[in-house]
């Protein structure tokens, strides 16, 4: 009864698969969608005596498909859309304590070495900081839109009811969801830290203001210059 349930969701996706590599046009996205319907077919159209040995033949070349799933057509790995997500996250580590910038220079500069509450090196280490605090956000919310979706929980479910491997996928969908502090969290950080965050990402939202404003006018000086230009045309 188990391996029939487990053939069951693996033949589910298979189809899924060939359903989204049949709107494909390339040849070798159609090759696989033909050999994973005619697989599926066979199941359909065998006779009881011979039905199990057919599923378990579609069950394997389905897995066996699978585990190629990322470096086949995109449209064959429904769970593509963890890809950008997992891509943004390698890149941009928010879980480092490492600084971005000049990391042996920074790594000298504490913020109790720094007297002058309005130093700018200061400024530099809170934006460091902030600026992992909005990269778990984001990358929080982007891993929510994406991986909340019904066909990205529907064919996760079937893969992982198929007993293919999802180790990848399932561990980080969990991180991504995961990451990020709770409510609860955050209160036993205590009122004082709290507030001190606050304050750091509405300084770095300003920050970001007034270099916006420096950019805007370094669009308007050519102008400006052009328009003051006494030089005859």
């Amino acid at each position: 009864m188990e391996l029939l349930a487990r053939s069951k969701f693996v033949i589910a996706l298979g189809k899924r698969i060939a359903a989204s590599l049949a709107e494909d046009e390339d040849l070798v996205s159609e090759w696989m969608a033909h050999l994973i319907a005619e697989r599926i077919d066979a199941v359909e159209q065998a006779p009881p005596e011979d039905k199990a040995a057919a599923e378990e033949a579609c069950v394997q070349e389905i897995l066996r498909l699978w585990s190629h799933r990322y470096a086949a057509p995109h449209r064959m790995n429904p769970l593509k859309d963890i890809e950008p997500i997992a891509r943004a996250l390698g890149a941009l580590d928010p879980e480092s304590t490492a600084y971005r910038y000049n990391p042996d220079a920074l790594g000298l500069a504490n913020d109790e070495d720094c007297k002058n509450p309005n130093d700018w090196l200061k400024l530099a280490l809170q934006v460091d900081r902030v600026s992992k605090d909005l990269i778990h956000f984001s990358l929080q919310k982007g891993a929510q839109e994406a991986l909340a979706s019904t066909e990205f929980q529907t064919a996760l479910g079937e893969a992982v009811n198929g007993n293919a491997d999802t180790a990848l996928e399932v561990r980080l969908a969990s991180f991504l969801l995961d990451i990020g502090e709770t409510k609860a969290q955050l209160a036993r950080a205590g009122e004082k830290i709290y507030r001190e965050r606050i304050a750091h990402l509405e300084r770095f939202a300003s920050l970001a203001m007034l270099l916006a404003e420096q950019l805007k006018q370094g669009l308007r000086e050519p102008s400006d210059v052009s328009q003051n230009d006494d030089t005859p045309n």
